[in-house]
């Protein structure tokens, strides 16, 4: 798509970014498949060993970690001023700050998804339902945002090693081999400190430390029953719907030229009047407060 301000474009990111925002929602749908599958996969299966039922939990885990990757390289990109390349380059420990702060200071997170305030609803102008209108859509859009952030954050930081080693080697013994005999020396030993019930593995990923010639193992143990996997599932679409929210906001107001936008997913929840006089203004205004 062509724009008319090339300047504001680049004041934004640049037109690569612009395009990545404008794929995110496709992005997002291909996620969601993926994860769904993986479930699918975990739940359905028949007449399947503990260890093979395990590696598909550490399938749902993957993935869903994939899908909160995709938030905190967006968020880093939008933290400081943005572009492909903070975008690309943008490392694991960057993401671990950004989800750290996601948590510390979540108001801070608001700030990419480009809601109005409170006060600059009022300096609209508009009729008195509709200013009520669309600040309470805002505050409910608010609280939604803080709330999946929240969980993708959590997930992210109590996840993100373990995730790593799935994608970066195979560090990860399933609990049966450690628990029946002959057990697993070393590893039996560790997961005796540990001790877990149901389904599970223990993940042992190791990072190097290059400058004193080390290298640190770490042992966790994961709990992949039914309801661990419900809650990875449940981490994943929230990562998923916020990417979803984050792109869009970005890539419409960068098309419309605006600096702000406001998502219609939670319109429903309005009053019945204003609910009409939001709908009514976004049709009148050409989505001009929205990004959906």
């Amino acid at each position: 798509m062509l724009h008319h301000d090339h300047s504001y474009v680049d004041h934004r990111g640049g037109h690569v970014l612009w395009s990545h925002f404008r794929s995110g929602v496709a992005r997002a749908a291909y996620r969601r498949a993926a994860l769904e599958a993986a479930v699918r996969m975990y739940r359905d299966v028949a007449e399947i060993g503990d260890p093979e039922r395990g590696g598909l939990a550490l399938l749902v885990l993957q993935r869903a970690q994939l899908a909160a990757e995709d938030v905190g390289r967006l968020l880093h990109t939008l933290a400081a001023k943005p572009s492909w390349e903070r975008l690309t380059r943008s490392t694991y420990e960057d993401l671990d700050r950004i989800f750290e702060q996601a948590l510390s200071e979540p108001r801070l997170s608001l700030g990419p998804f480009l809601l109005p305030s409170m006060q600059e609803i009022a300096d609209e102008h508009l009729e008195p339902t509709a200013t009520r209108g669309f600040q309470r859509l805002v505050r409910l859009s608010e609280a939604r945002i803080e709330h999946q952030l929240e969980l993708v954050a959590r997930f992210w930081l109590r996840y993100r090693l373990v995730a790593k080693a799935t994608m970066h080697g195979y560090p990860i013994v399933a609990g049966k081999f450690l628990d029946e005999p002959p057990g697993a020396g070393k590893l039996s030993e560790l997961a005796r400190k540990r001790p877990m019930s149901g389904l599970w593995a223990l993940a042992v990923p190791s990072e190097a430390n290059h400058q004193t010639a080390t290298v640190a193992t770490t042992a966790i143990p994961l709990d992949l029953g039914d309801e661990a996997v419900s809650g990875l599932h449940v981490a994943g679409k929230a990562a998923i719907k916020t990417t979803g929210w984050l792109c869009e906001a970005q890539a419409f107001t960068i098309e419309r030229g605006f600096a702000r936008t406001t998502p219609l997913d939670l319109v429903d929840r309005l009053a019945a009047d204003e609910r009409d006089a939001v709908l009514a203004l976004f049709e009148q205004r050409g989505a001009e407060w929205s990004g959906r």
